[in-house]
Protein backbone atom coordinates (compact mmCIF):
# COMPACT_ATOMS: atom_id res chain seq x y z
CA UNK A 1 0.00 0.00 0.00
CA UNK A 2 1.11 3.53 -1.11
CA UNK A 3 1.91 6.35 1.31
CA UNK A 4 -0.89 8.03 -0.70
CA UNK A 5 -3.70 5.48 -0.74
CA UNK A 6 -2.88 4.94 3.01
CA UNK A 7 -3.11 8.57 3.86
CA UNK A 8 -6.38 8.71 2.27
CA UNK A 9 -8.17 6.04 4.21
CA UNK A 10 -6.46 6.89 7.90
CA UNK A 11 -4.50 10.10 7.86
CA UNK A 12 -6.60 12.09 5.92
CA UNK A 13 -9.52 10.50 8.03
CA UNK A 14 -8.12 12.34 10.92
CA UNK A 15 -7.10 15.78 8.96
CA UNK A 16 -10.69 16.04 8.14
CA UNK A 17 -11.29 16.90 11.84
CA UNK A 18 -11.02 20.50 11.93
CA UNK A 19 -9.68 20.32 15.43
CA UNK A 20 -7.00 18.20 14.40
CA UNK A 21 -6.01 20.71 11.55
CA UNK A 22 -5.99 23.75 13.96
CA UNK A 23 -4.29 21.77 16.31
CA UNK A 24 -1.71 20.97 13.35
CA UNK A 25 -1.67 25.01 12.47
CA UNK A 26 -1.10 25.78 16.20
CA UNK A 27 2.44 23.49 16.13
CA UNK A 28 3.11 24.95 12.71
CA UNK A 29 2.76 28.71 14.62
CA UNK A 30 5.32 27.67 17.28
CA UNK A 31 7.97 26.39 14.55
CA UNK A 32 7.45 29.38 12.63
CA UNK A 33 7.43 31.68 15.88
CA UNK A 34 11.00 30.03 16.70
CA UNK A 35 12.23 30.14 13.30
CA UNK A 36 11.38 33.87 13.17
CA UNK A 37 12.84 34.57 16.35
CA UNK A 38 16.24 32.58 15.03
CA UNK A 39 16.94 35.16 12.33
CA UNK A 40 15.41 38.22 13.96
CA UNK A 41 12.17 38.57 12.46
CA UNK A 42 8.79 39.53 13.58
CA UNK A 43 6.76 36.72 14.66
CA UNK A 44 3.83 37.48 12.16
CA UNK A 45 6.24 36.47 9.17
CA UNK A 46 7.19 32.98 11.18
CA UNK A 47 3.37 31.97 11.39
CA UNK A 48 2.36 32.97 7.77
CA UNK A 49 5.38 30.54 6.43
CA UNK A 50 4.60 27.95 8.82
CA UNK A 51 1.00 28.47 6.96
CA UNK A 52 2.24 27.79 3.93
CA UNK A 53 4.93 25.04 4.48
CA UNK A 54 1.62 23.08 6.43
CA UNK A 55 -0.41 23.21 3.30
CA UNK A 56 2.53 22.42 1.03
CA UNK A 57 3.37 19.48 3.11
CA UNK A 58 -0.14 18.19 3.42
CA UNK A 59 -0.82 18.54 -0.03
CA UNK A 60 2.83 16.65 -1.06
CA UNK A 61 2.05 14.15 1.55
CA UNK A 62 -1.82 13.19 0.92
CA UNK A 63 -3.37 14.85 -2.28
CA UNK A 64 -1.74 13.23 -5.27
CA UNK A 65 -4.27 15.98 -7.42
CA UNK A 66 -5.16 19.02 -6.75
CA UNK A 67 -9.07 19.35 -6.97
CA UNK A 68 -9.44 15.88 -6.28
CA UNK A 69 -11.61 13.91 -3.30
CA UNK A 70 -8.62 14.40 -0.79
CA UNK A 71 -8.35 18.40 -1.58
CA UNK A 72 -11.31 18.52 -1.24
CA UNK A 73 -11.45 16.82 2.28
CA UNK A 74 -8.56 19.24 3.50
CA UNK A 75 -10.62 22.23 2.03
CA UNK A 76 -13.93 21.10 4.26
CA UNK A 77 -11.75 21.06 7.73
CA UNK A 78 -10.73 24.08 6.73
CA UNK A 79 -13.80 26.02 6.54
CA UNK A 80 -15.13 25.74 10.26
CA UNK A 81 -12.11 27.37 11.33
CA UNK A 82 -13.61 30.61 9.97
CA UNK A 83 -15.04 31.59 13.48
CA UNK A 84 -11.34 31.45 14.62
CA UNK A 85 -10.83 34.26 11.70
CA UNK A 86 -14.34 36.02 12.82
CA UNK A 87 -12.84 36.21 16.94
CA UNK A 88 -9.07 37.16 15.92
CA UNK A 89 -10.40 39.91 13.65
CA UNK A 90 -12.93 41.29 16.08
CA UNK A 91 -10.39 41.39 18.79
CA UNK A 92 -7.43 43.34 16.14
CA UNK A 93 -10.35 45.80 15.33
CA UNK A 94 -11.49 45.89 19.29
CA UNK A 95 -8.07 46.48 20.45
CA UNK A 96 -7.28 49.67 17.56
CA UNK A 97 -10.54 51.62 18.32
CA UNK A 98 -9.02 51.73 22.09
CA UNK A 99 -6.91 53.91 21.45
CA UNK A 100 -9.70 56.70 20.23
CA UNK A 101 -9.93 57.13 24.38
CA UNK A 102 -10.54 60.73 24.76
CA UNK A 103 -6.76 61.61 26.32
CA UNK A 104 -4.76 60.30 23.35
CA UNK A 105 -7.26 61.95 21.13
CA UNK A 106 -5.71 65.08 22.63
CA UNK A 107 -2.57 64.02 22.00
CA UNK A 108 -3.11 63.51 17.74
CA UNK A 109 -1.79 66.88 16.30
CA UNK A 110 -3.91 68.20 13.32
CA UNK A 111 -0.28 67.28 11.41
CA UNK A 112 -0.89 63.91 12.08
CA UNK A 113 -4.46 63.97 10.62
CA UNK A 114 -3.36 65.67 7.59
CA UNK A 115 -0.30 62.67 6.98
CA UNK A 116 -3.04 60.46 6.65
CA UNK A 117 -5.05 62.16 4.74
CA UNK A 118 -2.28 62.84 2.55
CA UNK A 119 -1.63 58.88 2.80
CA UNK A 120 -5.16 57.88 1.95
CA UNK A 121 -5.03 60.45 -1.44
CA UNK A 122 -1.72 59.02 -2.13
CA UNK A 123 -2.77 55.70 -2.04
CA UNK A 124 -5.88 56.25 -4.18
CA UNK A 125 -4.47 58.40 -6.95
CA UNK A 126 -1.28 56.18 -7.26
CA UNK A 127 -3.77 52.96 -7.19
CA UNK A 128 -6.06 54.38 -9.35
CA UNK A 129 -3.39 55.45 -12.35
CA UNK A 130 -1.85 52.01 -12.11
CA UNK A 131 -5.27 50.36 -12.36
CA UNK A 132 -5.99 52.30 -15.40
CA UNK A 133 -2.43 52.38 -16.89
CA UNK A 134 -2.78 48.11 -16.61
CA UNK A 135 -6.08 48.53 -18.37
CA UNK A 136 -5.18 50.44 -21.08
CA UNK A 137 -1.74 48.35 -21.86
CA UNK A 138 -3.92 44.57 -21.82
CA UNK A 139 -4.56 42.77 -24.88
CA UNK A 140 -8.46 43.86 -24.65
CA UNK A 141 -8.18 47.74 -23.89
CA UNK A 142 -10.19 47.28 -21.34
CA UNK A 143 -11.68 51.33 -21.46
CA UNK A 144 -14.99 52.62 -20.22
CA UNK A 145 -17.11 54.01 -17.36
CA UNK A 146 -17.15 50.45 -15.89
CA UNK A 147 -13.22 50.29 -15.70
CA UNK A 148 -13.18 54.01 -14.02
CA UNK A 149 -15.41 52.87 -11.81
CA UNK A 150 -13.32 49.18 -11.13
CA UNK A 151 -10.04 51.12 -10.82
CA UNK A 152 -11.99 53.03 -7.68
CA UNK A 153 -12.75 49.89 -6.69
CA UNK A 154 -9.20 48.73 -6.58
CA UNK A 155 -8.44 52.09 -5.03
CA UNK A 156 -10.00 51.96 -1.85
CA UNK A 157 -9.24 48.90 -1.36
CA UNK A 158 -5.97 49.46 -1.27
CA UNK A 159 -6.75 52.43 1.78
CA UNK A 160 -7.08 49.45 4.43
CA UNK A 161 -3.82 48.77 6.81
CA UNK A 162 -3.74 45.48 7.74
CA UNK A 163 -5.05 45.64 11.19
CA UNK A 164 -4.11 42.50 12.06
CA UNK A 165 -0.28 42.63 11.61
CA UNK A 166 0.19 46.38 12.38
CA UNK A 167 -1.40 45.42 16.09
CA UNK A 168 0.42 42.07 16.73
CA UNK A 169 3.74 43.47 15.67
CA UNK A 170 3.55 46.28 18.25
CA UNK A 171 2.28 44.03 21.15
CA UNK A 172 5.12 41.81 20.37
CA UNK A 173 7.76 44.30 20.83
CA UNK A 174 5.72 45.81 23.51
CA UNK A 175 6.00 49.40 21.64
CA UNK A 176 3.76 51.95 23.83
CA UNK A 177 3.51 55.83 23.58
CA UNK A 178 2.48 58.55 21.34
CA UNK A 179 4.17 57.64 18.03
CA UNK A 180 2.40 53.77 18.35
CA UNK A 181 -1.06 55.33 19.67
CA UNK A 182 -0.98 57.59 16.27
CA UNK A 183 0.03 54.49 14.10
CA UNK A 184 -3.07 52.31 15.67
CA UNK A 185 -5.43 55.40 15.32
CA UNK A 186 -4.42 55.81 11.50
CA UNK A 187 -4.96 52.14 11.32
CA UNK A 188 -8.40 52.31 12.28
CA UNK A 189 -9.04 55.82 9.95
CA UNK A 190 -7.99 53.83 7.25
CA UNK A 191 -9.89 51.13 8.01
CA UNK A 192 -13.38 53.04 8.61
CA UNK A 193 -12.81 54.83 5.40
CA UNK A 194 -12.13 52.14 3.34
CA UNK A 195 -14.97 50.48 4.18
CA UNK A 196 -17.24 53.00 3.69
CA UNK A 197 -15.91 53.88 0.80
CA UNK A 198 -16.11 50.26 -0.63
CA UNK A 199 -19.77 49.92 -0.12
CA UNK A 200 -19.85 53.47 -2.55
CA UNK A 201 -17.76 52.27 -5.04
CA UNK A 202 -19.46 48.73 -4.80
CA UNK A 203 -23.17 50.50 -5.03
CA UNK A 204 -21.85 52.27 -7.76
CA UNK A 205 -20.66 49.72 -9.83
CA UNK A 206 -24.26 48.34 -9.06
CA UNK A 207 -26.33 51.46 -10.23
CA UNK A 208 -24.12 51.03 -13.75
CA UNK A 209 -24.90 47.09 -14.10
CA UNK A 210 -21.11 46.56 -13.67
CA UNK A 211 -22.12 43.92 -10.56
CA UNK A 212 -25.10 41.91 -10.23
CA UNK A 213 -27.29 42.50 -7.59
CA UNK A 214 -30.95 41.60 -6.36
CA UNK A 215 -33.82 41.77 -3.97
CA UNK A 216 -33.24 45.14 -1.56
CA UNK A 217 -30.32 46.00 -3.10
CA UNK A 218 -31.53 46.21 -6.77
CA UNK A 219 -33.60 48.81 -5.76
CA UNK A 220 -32.68 50.73 -2.47
CA UNK A 221 -28.46 51.13 -3.17
CA UNK A 222 -27.60 53.92 -1.11
CA UNK A 223 -30.69 53.57 1.40
CA UNK A 224 -28.76 50.10 1.83
CA UNK A 225 -25.38 51.96 2.24
CA UNK A 226 -26.80 54.41 4.47
CA UNK A 227 -28.02 52.15 6.66
CA UNK A 228 -25.62 49.83 6.64
CA UNK A 229 -22.84 52.26 8.26
CA UNK A 230 -25.39 53.77 10.61
CA UNK A 231 -26.48 50.11 11.63
CA UNK A 232 -22.90 49.21 12.32
CA UNK A 233 -21.47 51.78 14.21
CA UNK A 234 -25.12 51.81 16.29
CA UNK A 235 -24.44 48.27 16.87
CA UNK A 236 -20.88 48.73 17.83
CA UNK A 237 -22.49 51.52 20.34
CA UNK A 238 -24.68 49.50 21.94
CA UNK A 239 -22.37 46.29 22.15
CA UNK A 240 -19.65 48.38 23.84
CA UNK A 241 -22.14 49.95 25.87
CA UNK A 242 -22.73 46.55 27.11
CA UNK A 243 -19.85 45.24 27.40
CA UNK A 244 -18.78 48.15 29.45
CA UNK A 245 -21.73 47.12 32.12
CA UNK A 246 -20.73 43.42 32.02
CA UNK A 247 -17.15 44.52 32.67
CA UNK A 248 -18.05 46.35 35.86
CA UNK A 249 -20.83 43.69 37.40
CA UNK A 250 -19.58 40.74 36.51
CA UNK A 251 -16.34 38.78 37.69
CA UNK A 252 -13.55 38.94 34.89
CA UNK A 253 -13.94 35.63 33.71
CA UNK A 254 -16.96 35.51 32.72
CA UNK A 255 -16.78 38.80 31.10
CA UNK A 256 -14.29 36.91 28.82
CA UNK A 257 -16.53 34.70 28.11
CA UNK A 258 -19.34 36.45 27.36
CA UNK A 259 -16.88 38.70 24.64
CA UNK A 260 -15.61 35.85 22.61
CA UNK A 261 -19.14 34.64 22.54
CA UNK A 262 -20.38 38.19 21.20
CA UNK A 263 -17.17 38.28 18.79
CA UNK A 264 -18.24 34.93 17.31
CA UNK A 265 -21.66 35.73 16.87
CA UNK A 266 -21.17 38.82 15.67
CA UNK A 267 -18.86 37.63 13.00
CA UNK A 268 -20.86 34.58 11.91
CA UNK A 269 -24.19 36.42 12.37
CA UNK A 270 -23.10 39.31 9.41
CA UNK A 271 -23.76 36.94 6.55
CA UNK A 272 -26.95 34.95 7.98
CA UNK A 273 -28.89 38.54 9.16
CA UNK A 274 -28.80 39.49 5.47
CA UNK A 275 -29.71 36.60 3.63
CA UNK A 276 -32.26 35.32 5.96
CA UNK A 277 -33.79 38.92 7.80
CA UNK A 278 -32.50 41.60 4.81
CA UNK A 279 -30.12 43.00 7.71
CA UNK A 280 -26.97 44.44 6.89
CA UNK A 281 -23.53 45.53 9.03
CA UNK A 282 -20.14 45.24 9.08
CA UNK A 283 -18.68 43.35 11.56
CA UNK A 284 -15.10 44.84 10.98
CA UNK A 285 -16.81 48.32 11.44
CA UNK A 286 -18.80 47.82 14.45
CA UNK A 287 -15.18 45.76 16.48
CA UNK A 288 -13.66 48.87 15.96
CA UNK A 289 -16.46 51.25 17.29
CA UNK A 290 -16.86 49.12 19.69
CA UNK A 291 -13.67 49.22 21.25
CA UNK A 292 -13.32 52.79 21.01
CA UNK A 293 -16.81 53.32 22.71
CA UNK A 294 -15.40 50.56 26.03
CA UNK A 295 -12.31 52.44 26.08
CA UNK A 296 -14.34 55.78 27.03
CA UNK A 297 -16.91 54.15 29.04
CA UNK A 298 -15.74 51.59 31.00
CA UNK A 299 -13.72 51.59 34.48
CA UNK A 300 -10.49 49.82 34.36
CA UNK A 301 -10.13 49.23 31.06
CA UNK A 302 -6.61 47.27 31.11
CA UNK A 303 -7.68 44.87 33.44
CA UNK A 304 -9.77 43.25 30.12
CA UNK A 305 -7.27 44.17 27.71
CA UNK A 306 -4.11 42.67 29.61
CA UNK A 307 -6.82 39.41 29.80
CA UNK A 308 -7.42 39.49 26.30
CA UNK A 309 -3.74 40.14 25.07
CA UNK A 310 -3.04 36.72 27.05
CA UNK A 311 -5.92 35.41 25.74
CA UNK A 312 -5.70 36.54 22.02
CA UNK A 313 -1.67 34.86 21.21
CA UNK A 314 -3.04 31.23 20.61
CA UNK A 315 -5.81 32.93 18.45
CA UNK A 316 -3.80 35.73 16.46
CA UNK A 317 -1.08 32.71 15.83
CA UNK A 318 -3.59 30.29 14.33
CA UNK A 319 -5.08 33.83 12.52
CA UNK A 320 -1.81 34.17 10.87
CA UNK A 321 -0.59 30.54 9.86
CA UNK A 322 -4.55 30.13 8.38
CA UNK A 323 -3.99 33.14 6.07
CA UNK A 324 -0.66 31.30 5.23
CA UNK A 325 -2.46 28.01 4.88
CA UNK A 326 -5.67 30.11 2.73
CA UNK A 327 -2.50 31.17 0.13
Amino acid sequence: MTLASWSSSHVLGMISSSGLLFGLMLLAAIVGGYAARFVHVPRVVGFLLGGIALRLILHALFVPEPGGPQDRILQAAAEPLSAIRDLALGMILFSIGGVFQRSNLKNISPAVLRIGLLEILSVVVLVFAGCLIAALLSPTRFTGPESLLLAGLLAVAAIATAPAATLFVLQEYDAKGPITDTILALTGVNNFVCVILFYSMFFLLASVGAVQTHGVLHDNLWVVLAATTIGSVSLGIVCGTLISIIHAKLALAETVLIFIALFILLGAGEPWFFEHLGVSYNFLLAALVMGGVFANIAIDTEKLVSSLRTLGSPVFAGFFVMAGYDT
